[in-house]
């Protein structure tokens, strides 16, 4: 298998430059602080970075976590990350991933994702530095997705390099590997249960995309009954299994 950097399929990309004085470090310094990101509401999946540098990402459980990766699904929440800059100009990066949309209940259609409310810098010598009237430099998708590295006439023109198994996963990359067609006209099924969050493509077809996810342990009933008002907690089942395991490929058009 072989793979590439940072070129993992994302949403929206907001870039900001911050400029920092010797009187800002001084004052940090001095007082033992560092400044701080604040993000009134945002969803679903948040990682923040600072010149380059993936420096803070959400978890399952709302907590954020300096230097790791997570996520936050399915529910507003107040972001409060610590951040560290250095003299001069600093590009401050919020990539925001969309999971999904809730498609029922009242009022749905007003619930949307990313960025709600005041996004502010705190901690600085002179004051916060609002950053939600700033002018924002604004991107859909990464650059794999521009390149069109996923189809068969130009990953071979991507730098890809060798993965071995001992490998640390990084939190945006792209993977290729190679697979002979089974015998039979059956379809097959690609089992993603390792992997994290992200699309699939075969012989530059678009499958779908995956994200795995492990369902919370308890929830599941041993009677499956679905009289009654409808609600979505009723009928679940693999309980403490991941949500996603595989993808099946059964498209005409798709010849392996």
């Amino acid at each position: 298998m072989k793979s590439i950097d940072k070129m993992m399929h994302a949403i929206v990309i907001r870039v900001n430059r911050i400029y920092v004085s010797d009187d800002d470090i001084a004052f940090w310094e001095e007082k033992e602080v560092r400044p701080t990101l604040t993000i009134d509401s945002m969803r679903d999946v948040l990682r923040v970075f600072i010149n380059g540098k993936l420096i803070g990402s959400a978890n399952l459980y709302s907590i954020w976590s300096f230097e790791s990766e997570g996520s936050v699904i399915g529910h507003w929440v107040k972001v409060v990350q610590p951040v560290q800059f250095i003299k001069g100009y600093n590009d401050l990066l919020l990539l925001s991933q969309t999971v999904g949309l809730q498609n029922y209940g009242a009022f749905f259609e007003k619930d949307g994702a990313g960025f709600r409310g005041q996004i502010k810098l705190t901690g600085f010598r002179n004051g916060d530095i609002d950053l939600s009237k700033s002018s924002w430099t604004y991107q859909v998708g990464l650059k794999g997705e521009f390149l069109n590295i996923y189809t068969m006439e130009e990953n071979e023109k991507a730098g890809w390099s060798d993965l071995t198994l001992d490998a640390i996963p990084t939190a945006f990359s792209w993977y290729k590997t190679y697979f002979n067609s089974p015998d039979g006209t059956e379809p097959v099924a690609l089992d993603l249960g390792s992997m994290g969050k992200g699309q699939a493509w075969v012989n530059g077809h678009h499958i779908g995309r995956y994200w795995t996810l492990v369902a919370p342990k308890d929830g599941c009933q041993r009677i499956c009954d679905y009289r009654g008002p409808y609600n979505s907690d009723k009928c679940t089942t693999n309980c403490g299994k991941p949500t996603q395991s595989c993808k099946i490929k059964n498209y005409p058009e798709i010849n392996l």
